[in-house]
């Protein structure tokens, strides 16, 4: 199975990393994994409405054009429904077992 993580932006806090690191180390072991940072637009901290639609709008086709037509993608939000572990996992492996192996 190949799993791609499309993020904007980058962690910047050296924890974070570290946690990231330790969790790709894990996962190697059963899949292919990479991480594709894109780059975030950029904001004025006074911008406007019109501003913060159109640095949406670049970075929302930018996490497109880096995805194939074939990709099965879940995209994770603060707004969205949250899943447990086994649930989360329930979702690749039912993927898997219906031919599915890029996410």
């Amino acid at each position: 199975m190949n799993i791609k993580i499309i993020c904007v932006g980058s962690l910047k806090e050296n924890y974070l990393q570290a946690a990231c690191a330790e969790y790709i180390k894990r996962l190697k072991k059963y899949c292919s994994i990479s991480i594709i940072e894109l780059n975030e637009a950029k904001l004025a901290d006074n911008a406007s409405p019109a501003q913060i639609q159109q640095a949406v709008s670049a970075e929302s086709s930018m996490l497109l054009n880096a995805l194939n037509s074939k990709d099965y993608v879940i995209a994770l939000d603060v707004g969205g429904v949250q899943l447990s572990s086994n649930e989360f996992a329930q979702v690749f492996s039912e993927q898997m077992n219906s031919g599915k192996s890029s996410f």
